[in-house]
This record gives structure tokens, sequence and C-alpha cells, in this order.
């Protein structure tokens, strides 16, 4: 069972990529800053990340998550 973190604004999205993936673990962000934190508690073993978000998109989010251990 993979730990799947998925960093979007969109509850909807969200709602749809667990249905699709399955019996997994999951943590949700609503957005890059959320998402850092989630990540460095949760250690995830896959991020579904959006590019478009508000306060901190998800390039800046990505570049910021290459720094998470």
């Amino acid at each position: 069972m993979a730990k799947i973190l998925i960093i979007d604004d969109s509850v909807a999205i969200s709602s749809l990529l667990k249905m699709h993936l399955g019996a997994h673990t999951f943590r949700d962000a609503r957005d890059g800053q959320e998402g850092l934190s989630v990540a460095r508690d949760f250690v995830p073993d896959v991020i579904f990340l959006d590019i478009q978000m508000p306060k901190l998109d998800g390039w800046d989010t990505c570049r910021q998550l290459k720094t998470v251990r």
C-alpha cells in the first residue's frame, strides 16, 4: 500500500484520484504551502501535484519539495 499525497486546490480532482487509485493511504493539501508541510510529516511515496494553485504554484512547490527530507 503506497502513501500518496495529493496537492490540489480542487476537491473534485482529489476525490477522483482517490477513487481511481484504490486502496492506498492518502493525505490531501489544498495549496503548495500546506503540501510542503504535509510532505515533511507524511513522507509520501508518490505526490500528485497541481500546477495552477493559489499562494504557491505547483512549479515552486516542486522546487521546494526537492529539499524536503
